[in-house]
């Protein structure tokens, strides 16, 4: 599992921090990362989905109709992994998923 080892604030009525061009899985460890990390929190913290759920989805997919129960198996699993990291409980993967 990853941590996070960066200290910041920011303030508190910040709306939302974003980082760009991670892989799925990348960015599933980070989320789960800065959410275990210790301190207070006083909002939740999350990222942008366009990357990190997304990819695998359309990848699977890959624009033919027959991989469409591929792709939203992906989606389903990347949902899957997200949720978890959001709640720090994230643990990993054995196995990339599509498009990392």
């Amino acid at each position: 599992a990853s941590s996070c080892s960066v200290m910041f604030s920011v303030p508190f009525g910040l709306t939302g921090i974003t980082k760009y061009r991670q892989s799925a899985v990348e960015s599933t460890a980070n989320l789960n990362a800065i959410n275990t990390a210790k301190g207070e929190k006083p909002w939740a913290l999350s990222f942008s989905y366009g990357r990190g759920l997304q990819a695998p989805a359309l990848a699977a997919w890959g624009g033919q109709v027959e991989n469409e129960k591929a792709a939203q198996a992906a989606f389903f699993e990347r949902a899957r992994l997200n949720g978890l990291a959001r709640d720090g409980q994230y643990e990993g993967e054995t196995t990339p998923t599509t498009a990392d």
